[in-house]
């Protein structure tokens, strides 16, 4: 096969790379775009794999309570009168 720069240089990697970067540009990027831009949620401030599952889950609540109340003003579920 070749040794590892030459596969590195190789056409079909560079296909595969571009293939996979174009998406994860779509799947991923945006989502922590958001989360960084609305909430300015750029770091965890805690250690350990369970506190941080336990941050980033109520980072991702946030994120789905303000789609959820956005949509529904949007329909006039939650009005100003309310």
């Amino acid at each position: 096969m070749g040794s590892p720069k030459e596969i590195y240089q190789s056409e079909a990697f560079k296909r595969r790379n571009r293939r996979n970067l174009r998406k994860r540009k779509i799947d991923v990027e945006p989502f922590f775009e958001f989360l960084k831009a609305n909430l300015a949620f750029t770091r965890m401030s805690v250690r350990g794999k369970s506190k941080v599952h336990n941050e980033m889950g109520s980072a991702l609540m946030a994120v789905n309570i303000r789609k959820y109340t956005a949509i529904n003003t949007e329909n006039g579920i939650f009005s100003p009168e309310d």
